[in-house]
């Protein structure tokens, strides 16, 4: 399969680029098809939502018409004037009144077929009528006493529009609402009441409920305060609508997608605000799913000519890059193999060099006619073969090569005794990484060999942490030193084939970017860090 794969190579990313390059030829029409398109599609919007503007503008001039004749006919009926005055009058003569009024109520034709409303009357006299069944939510007297009352008699206009958080029933209480709110006046032009006929926003809302699509567009009622009185966005309403303070009555414009006008409405110095959001108008329009379609049976249709031609003018050149390839390959395993026997040449030299120097620490013992520790060295030494020569792997967990230098670290420690100690400090964290067999003992080794000629007194200590994708060992001593700008006092200090043995056996493996370095300050003691790269647990191979 994957031989197939290489023949087929070239092949495989001519044909790449040529898609690509009609990918790139389909995107960029399509890109100009898309645009032309939402461009005319929404200019037919636009003619479109001019026409729906209109006939809201109209439809509210209507409105407010309707209402502004209902308001009159209750100004001039006598029944009225007579019900809600202060002029004294029998029950009957009030009980009959209220029933001229009430008739004359039901008479009168609804404002708009889908617009619910309540008509209340506040008299002087602390009397109130309301037009339906519903419950006023506040009393004649406390309505003279309101703000809305106040606002009213500040102005010359008879018949005025004014907006509230609150409806003035039980039903609409907490409802926003528009009151067009008439004077009442008698002859000496006293004002003895107000008529009001009462609108929740939600209900003005269907003006134009029924003509816009909430999805796209967002249409307002603000009244002269720029505070918005009605909208098909409800949580807009009784809110300030900055976005159109900077906008002239008129006027059209375009700002962050969207598209926002401002219209007039001459009664009650109100406006209409239409807020257009392009983005989901162009979502709406339809045309994407058909450019991509066109676009994917092109391309097949294209590639397909395409792979044919390339197919068939291709095979030469296929084999010739595929026996290049091979060769290319063989040479990298026979490199390959050739590290391999380095690596595996140099832990033959360590190991041999490593049971020397042990089985030497054995026999100072048993010259020293120390028998006992000479057996317990013995025992901790076929342990130490098992862990270390007996290993086929290359690479081992770092508790593994911990235990087997804490092993040797012991069999040290009957030759020199107290003189020199050590100890390994080594994070559990890392524990379950991997590191290259047999690193950290040779190096263990030559601190105890060569540190300390000159000192009665010494001290090793292993350290392990991981920095920047790094495994890093650190052994330091506290012994004579040296001069690291001075060969052969390096050389001396460092003699031997298991200190370069192990540098080289890091490079071979890893490349060049790791290995050992030698920090030494003369009568302080010398630093060997060895770098490594920060491989997880049983991950014994690196890509240098």
């Amino acid at each position: 399969m994957r031989k197939k794969i290489k023949e087929h190579e070239l092949f495989a990313k001519l044909l790449f680029i040529l898609f690509i390059g009609l990918f790139l030829q389909a995107i960029v029409i399509s890109l100009f098809i898309y645009h032309r398109s939402r461009d005319a599609y929404i200019q037919l919007f636009n003619q479109s939502n001019d026409v729906v503007l209109k006939k809201i503008q109209s439809e509210f001039e209507s409105l407010n018409d309707t209402i502004e004749n209902t308001l009159a006919a209750f100004d001039s009926n006598p029944a009225v004037k007579s019900y809600f005055s202060n002029d004294p009058a029998q029950h009957m003569e009030q009980l009959q009144q209220l029933r001229t009024i009430q008739k004359m109520n039901d008479s009168l034709s609804k404002i708009h077929p889908m617009i619910d409303y309540d008509v209340l009357i506040f008299g002087e006299n602390g009397r109130t009528f309301v037009g339906n069944d519903m419950l006023t939510a506040v009393s004649a007297d406390s309505f003279f006493q309101s703000a809305i009352a106040q606002r009213v008699n500040e102005r010359a206009a008879d018949t005025q529009m004014l907006f509230a958080h609150h409806g003035l029933t039980l039903r609409d209480k907490k409802a926003p609402s528009v009151f067009f709110v008439k004077k009442l006046k008698n002859t000496l032009n006293h004002v003895y009441g107000y008529a009001v006929l009462s609108i929740s926003s939600k209900q003005l809302a269907n003006l134009f409920q029924s003509v816009v699509n909430p999805e796209i567009s967002k249409i307002s009622f603000m009244n002269e305060e720029q505070t918005i009185i009605a909208s098909n966005e409800e949580n807009t309403i009784g809110s300030r609508s900055m976005i159109f303070k900077k906008l002239t009555v008129g006027e059209t414009t375009i700002s962050n997608g969207q598209q926002l006008t401002r219209l007039p409405l001459y009664r009650q110095d109100c406006t209409l605000l239409s807020q257009v959001d392009l983005h989901s108008l162009s979502n709406q329009m339809g045309v994407i799913f058909p450019i991509i379609l066109y676009n994917i049976v092109t391309l097949a249709f294209a590639g397909s000519l395409v792979f044919m031609y390339l197919d068939r003018h291709t095979k030469s050149i296929n084999q010739l890059l595929s026996n290049a390839q091979h060769h290319y390959e063989q040479t990298i395993q026979d490199e390959k193999k050739k590290r391999s026997l380095e690596i595996q040449t140099m832990q033959a030299q360590i190991q041999p060099h490593f049971i020397y120097n042990t089985l030497t620490s054995l026999k100072f013992l048993i010259w020293q006619k120390k028998t006992d520790e000479a057996v317990q060295g013995i025992d901790s030494f076929i342990t130490l073969l098992r862990s270390t020569i007996g290993k086929k792997e290359e690479v081992i967990p770092v508790k593994e090569e911990i235990k087997s230098v804490q092993s040797y670290i012991d069999l040290l420690s009957m030759r020199y005794g107290e003189r020199i100690s050590a100890k390994i400090m080594i994070p559990d964290e890392l524990q379950s990484l991997s590191m290259p067999n047999m690193i950290l003992q040779p190096i263990i080794e030559n601190a105890y060999l060569h540190a300390f000629h000159n000192k009665t007194q010494g001290f090793i200590t292993v350290y392990g942490k991981t920095k920047n994708q790094l495994l890093l060992f650190e052994v330091i001593d506290n012994g004579d030193g040296f001069d690291t700008e001075n060969t052969k006092q390096k050389n001396d200090h460092f003699s031997g084939i298991g200190i370069s043995h192990v540098d080289e056996r890091i490079r071979l493996m890893y490349g060049d970017a790791y290995g050992l370095t030698i920090q030494s300050v003369i009568g302080t003691g010398t630093t060997v860090t060895i770098c490594l790269p920060l491989l997880p647990k049983n991950q014994s191979e690196y890509q240098k």
